[in-house]
């Protein structure tokens, strides 16, 4: 298991801010309802995981982390070292700790249902007895810390109890709450068949064209207004076909292209869409993977969504461990790196316009 598996910055007060447009602040009243609202904080159903949500002084969440659970002192006491630079950066009042497996039993007979449940029951009360561990490691670094522990420790995902306030946000936003981390990701996993060949194809046509960057900047931003629009009508985005991710991973191909890409990207929060640069993962050559992938964790963690932005990191840097900027925001993001700071970077890359920046060059070329 790879360091970020453990590690998981999902972002602050995105998750809540975000999903509300500007209506009023969603508030949690009691510790069940605060239970049922980690998955949705996370986007996903978090599995034998401790979540750390840091609470500022005004009770609002500013950081919210998943970490594998601990299954010694020592491991526990690395935890929270790992945790150290985020919880600096983000300054919590107090912090939250809660234990999260909620896991799905799928087909099985009586005796692999006792094995599982058996097994989650041992996990749990491994995790609660780190407890202390836990709690003293963190008062080593000024904090203070309170528990939340499962209603039916052991026991698979049950079902649904009263429905939480961010769920009802999460649904009006357009997201998607997936089963498992493993899930999410399947949303970078590789497809196969016609319509990679069909990329493959594209882009050597698109290559022998030998577009200039300005054009070929254009192209994408169109395919991301295009996206962009469809959603803000309501309407179902299109799917970008062979040609479009082509034009996608070619872009990425040329440093200069790609940095003024994600300049723009920075400063249009209407075009921070994870779709069309998933599928541009699933369906890019092997070689055009890794900018790809460094992309889709850039818009991922604009919006808001570290897990998917760590595992897009993930897939970059497990293609090309030398890429340096997927290196770059790996590191933004194990440091705690707020979005709004990484958009500031990003967003200021060119104090001029990019395009009219990237028109002057490419004419003096």
């Amino acid at each position: 298991m790879t360091a970020s598996e453990q590690f998981e910055f999902t972002g602050s007060e995105r998750q809540l801010s975000e999903l509300t447009s500007g209506s009023a602040p969603i508030s949690i009243r009691e510790v069940g309802e605060l239970r049922a609202s980690i998955p949705y904080l996370l986007g996903f159903y978090p599995e034998r995981s401790l979540v750390v949500i840091g609470l500022a002084a005004d009770s609002s969440i500013c950081v919210t982390i998943r970490v594998d659970a601990p299954e010694s002192p020592d491991a526990a006491r690395a935890c929270i070292e790992q945790l150290q630079p985020v919880l600096q950066r983000s300054d919590p009042h107090r912090l939250v700790v809660a234990y999260c497996d909620d896991y799905e039993l799928g087909e099985c007979n009586e005796t692999e249902r006792e094995q599982i449940t058996l097994s989650a029951l041992r996990a749990f009360e491994t995790v609660s007895d780190l407890a202390p561990v836990i709690s003293g490691a963190l008062a080593e670094h000024g904090y203070e810390c309170s528990f939340v522990w499962p209603a039916r420790p052991g026991m698979p995902r049950g079902p649904l109890g009263p429905v939480p306030q961010i769920a009802v946000a999460h649904v009006l936003a357009g997201r998607t709450l997936l089963r498992s981390r493993d899930e999410l990701k399947a949303m970078l996993a590789p497809t196969r068949g016609r319509a990679r060949r069909e990329v493959r194809e594209q882009l050597a046509a698109l290559e022998a064209v030998s577009l200039a960057r300005i054009d070929l900047i254009a192209l994408v931003t169109d395919l991301l207004e295009q996206h962009a629009g469809a959603s803000e009508l309501g309407n179902q985005p299109p799917v970008l076909d062979p040609h479009d991710i082509a034009l996608c991973v070619l872009a990425l191909s040329s440093i200069p292209a790609r940095d003024i890409l994600i300049t723009l990207i920075a400063q249009e929060r209407a075009w921070w869409r994870v779709e069309p640069w998933c599928r541009a993962v699933q369906l890019a050559p092997t070689s055009y993977v890794p900018a790809a992938a460094t992309m889709t964790a850039i818009v991922a963690y604009l919006g808001g969504d570290g897990a998917l932005a760590q595992i897009a990191l993930d897939r970059a840097l497990a293609h090309d461990p030398n890429y340096s900027l997927a290196q770059m925001i790996d590191a933004g993001l194990r440091s705690g790196l707020h979005p709004r700071e990484l958009q500031r970077v990003l967003a200021s890359t060119f104090d001029d316009d990019p395009r009219t920046t990237m028109a002057h060059t490419d004419g003096a070329g």
